[in-house]
């Protein structure tokens, strides 16, 4: 009687668990996911005409597509600037400069051969700025969408043990407008819904298998390739990430924590017919534009079914240097904090 009643118990104490293992992983990256005040492509707001890869879409258990199969990725952001910066530090805000930028990416990936990717990234965006002579103006509706290839390098040898090597290049499309809002003052060019101009984009990622986890890490280049009909040039964008994935098996099997950093160098912006006022600009250099920048990320990835996959990352920053003049109160609006919480299906 005693027996059986302990095997009983023991039965259903499996049955709890395997029930508590998913609930507890949801819970915790829904916690994580509740954590999220804001978010943002760039890192500057002279930076909001950019667009990135979304690498913390990457589905670490196929790091290439395999061919006839796709990836949709749908990345939802949120950012409220309500700081005034220059360099590391806070400065006073004598505009009232405020906004908020909410924007959805559709990333599409489908595996065209055994080394081919083709991606498409198709942003919608929301922007919208306050200041004490403007008042409220917004920007909304779909960015500049980009297109990228992306070849699988196989090494020549095994010393390296890469899963996967990739290496990109992709070209960003004027597609958003630059002519917001339709009825009033034009919103300067980081708030507008596009930057207005091509860009090139080259890529390099990869993904090594180390112990029961994983590293990955790739390179964005932004390169500016003209002027737009303003006469305005975003500056150039180079970000480098480096990261490692790890299974936390004793909470859920298909739960796993990451830990990335990433640099980010953004150069000035330039303004050669002068439509921003002549206290922000040093010849056509725009002053309160770009930085460099140093942030750690935390994040978790919990794979909800066979395709479905939910991602949710927040970047802690280290260092942040925001152009700017101290000596003039020429700064930047800036966000306390950045993260993303992404949604990924792959199918065939």
């Amino acid at each position: 009687m005693c027996k059986s009643s302990n095997l009983t118990t023991r039965k259903q104490t499996r049955q709890d668990n395997r029930h508590y293992g998913p609930m507890q992983a949801t819970l915790w990256v829904s916690v994580a996911c509740a954590c999220m005040l804001y978010a943002q492509h760039a890192r500057a707001a002279g930076g909001c005409g950019s667009v990135c890869i979304p690498l913390e879409s990457l589905d670490l258990d196929k790091a290439q597509i395999p061919i006839n199969q796709y990836r949709l990725s749908l990345i939802s952001e949120y950012a409220k600037f309500d700081n005034f910066r220059e360099g590391s530090k806070s400065l006073n805000n004598p505009g009232g400069n405020k906004a908020t930028i909410i924007q959805n990416t559709l990333a599409i990936d489908y595996g065209l051969s055994k080394k081919w990717t083709v991606t498409a990234l198709v942003p919608y965006i929301n922007k919208k700025q306050d200041t004490n002579r403007f008042g409220t103006r917004s920007a909304k509706g779909i960015g500049d969408i980009s297109l990228f290839g992306r070849y699988e390098v196989l090494p020549d040898h095994q010393r390296l043990q890469l899963k996967s090597l990739s290496l990109g290049l992709g070209i960003k499309l004027p597609t958003g407008s630059i002519d917001e809002p339709g009825n009033g003052p034009l919103l300067p060019p980081a708030f507008q819904a596009g930057s207005g101009a091509y860009d090139l984009i080259p890529t390099m990622s990869f993904f090594r298998p180390i112990s029961k986890g994983a590293l990955f890490g790739g390179l964005i280049w932004r390169i500016p390739l003209e002027d737009n009909k303003r006469g305005y040039k975003f500056g150039q964008e180079i970000e480098i990430n480096l990261g490692v994935d790890y299974p936390a098996k004793f909470i859920n099997k298909n739960l796993s924590f990451q830990m990335s950093s990433s640099y980010l160098y953004a150069d000035n912006d330039k303004d050669s017919n002068g439509i921003l006022p002549a206290r922000l600009r040093n010849g056509t250099k725009v002053l309160n534009t770009g930085g460099k920048f140093f942030y750690l990320t935390p994040g978790a990835r919990l794979k909800l079914s066979r395709n479905l996959t939910m991602q949710a990352r927040i970047s802690i920053p280290v260092y942040e240097n925001w152009n700017g003049n101290r000596a003039t109160s020429v700064g930047q609006v800036a966000p306390d904090i950045i993260s993303q919480l992404t949604l990924i299906y792959t199918g065939k």
